[in-house]
């Protein structure tokens, strides 16, 4: 393919003086020395108020330093035909986004050849310039593309039984949300030890049951770990079962070895222990096209850009992850910590995470996973919701009573309701269904 075509950037210069004076147009697309001098001139124009025309865009050009003959502006002027404009505009954006990735692969490559810079960083810094002038060809921002694209969003799920598949597994979340959405980033947030993982790996694990890709990014636990603990709410089985050196029965060693046949099969859920940075999820998510990423968690991941403090790095990471979601118009869920300081208070607003407002902002849905306090269950009780000897139940099972609160939705209603945590098989269930297991 030429890296750049003159006559395209001639018929797009003959419509801005002719037809078309107000169309959108860089200056970057432009490689001939005489259509870029006129491509400029306009541009020039355009910023003082004064209509590009034969004459004005003449004496600017000269203004300019750039003698340009008028018979060839006339020749520009005079030889405009109907032309398929936006196809042209198509065109240049190609060659001059191909033009940028090659350039931009020639210093890669000239700083692998002559420096010891390190191989991953020059490969992350590629990757990331590389994004930023990577564009949509196809993207187009009039009304009647947008409407068209909105209607193509409401038809995607035809049936509440195709919404099924992008639900959360989780009956409150999935009744106040109607399940996850693409381009939609969703941050589930816990002090440590209540389950924040384990819900994540119960999302990822229905993702994967109803045969969606899944991918999984864990920066706290190895992938194995991960795996095992994805085995125990399938098998039943104590999630101590599946550490290195416990004694499994034959009956245990049998039905684990059928749920990982199981899913081997599905290849649905993909599950990464080393990746490090936003743009090593961006080339995962390139390579995979999952239809759910999760991120375990936030503040593990490493900054690729030097900022002034934690925070801003933090803040940083959490807005490109959302750009992500727009990107790739996929739902992207990342975990978070909270601040130790709010102490067993229910978590509520942006100030309770861990090391960055930005978090909560960035973020289209927020899920908070809360102990209750003893006060907090008294309001449960007087609201009907549970009792207290419900609450010794659970304690009896070796489980604890949660709340899961919606406290964030930017397109919908919030709202807060009681799960039980199986801390042994490392699942969340309703009240309804720990009522219906003790039956």
């Amino acid at each position: 393919m030429d890296l750049s075509d003159k006559t395209i950037e001639e018929n797009i210069l003959g419509a801005l003086l002719t037809t078309q004076p107000n169309l959108d147009f860089d200056l970057k697309w432009f490689t001939d020395k005489d259509t870029l001098t006129i491509a400029k001139a306009i541009k020039d124009l355009r910023k003082e108020g004064i209509k590009p025309d034969f004459a004005t865009v003449t004496r600017k050009a000269k203004a300019n330093g750039n003698s340009i003959l008028p018979a060839y502006i006339g020749e520009l002027i005079s030889s405009t035909m109907p032309v398929n404009i936006e196809g042209n505009i198509k065109t240049l954006k190609k060659i001059h986004t191909r033009r940028t990735t090659i350039e931009l692969l020639r210093e890669a490559l000239n700083k692998l050849a002559t420096t010891d810079e390190d191989v991953d960083l020059i490969n992350t810094a590629l990757a990331h310039k590389i994004d930023t002038v990577t564009i949509n060809e196809d993207y187009s921002d009039d009304i009647s593309s947008v409407a068209e694209r909105f209607e193509k969003r409401l038809k995607s799920h035809e049936t509440p039984e195709e919404r099924q598949n992008y639900f959360y597994g989780i009956y409150g979340l999935d009744r106040l949300t109607n399940g996850l959405h693409p381009s939609e980033l969703t941050t589930i947030a816990a002090k440590s030890g209540i389950g924040k993982t384990a819900l994540a790996l119960q999302v990822a694990g229905n993702f994967e049951t109803r045969g969606k890709k899944a991918l999984f990014i864990s920066r706290e636990m190895s992938d194995t770990q991960i795996l095992a603990r994805m085995l125990s709410p399938r098998a039943r089985l104590d999630a101590s079962k599946f550490r290195a050196g416990t004694k499994m029965s034959s009956d245990e060693w049998g039905l684990t070895s059928e749920l990982l046949e199981d899913m081997k099969k599905k290849k649905n859920l993909f599950i990464n222990d080393q990746v490090s940075t936003v743009t090593g999820i961006k080339k995962r998510i390139r390579a995979l096209k999952p239809d759910l990423v999760i991120i375990d968690y936030l503040q593990l991941l490493t900054a690729e850009t030097n900022e002034a403090s934690r925070e801003r790095e933090v803040a940083t990471i959490s807005r490109e992850i959302k750009i992500m979601t727009q990107e790739f118009k996929i739902p992207i869920i990342q975990l978070s910590q909270l601040n130790d300081e709010m102490g067993d208070h229910r978590p509520k607003g942006e100030r309770v995470m861990r090391e960055s407002k930005a978090i909560y902002q960035n973020s289209n849905n927020v899920i908070y996973i809360h102990k209750p306090t003893d006060s907090e269950k008294a309001e449960w009780t007087k609201a009907n919701e549970t009792t207290t000897s419900e609450f010794k139940s659970i304690k009896k099972a070796r489980s604890e009573l949660v709340e899961i609160i919606l406290d964030k939705q930017r397109d919908g209603a919030t709202g807060r309701f009681l799960n039980v945590y199986q801390g042994e098989y490392l699942r969340f269930i309703s009240l309804s269904d720990f009522r219906d297991s003790l039956r």
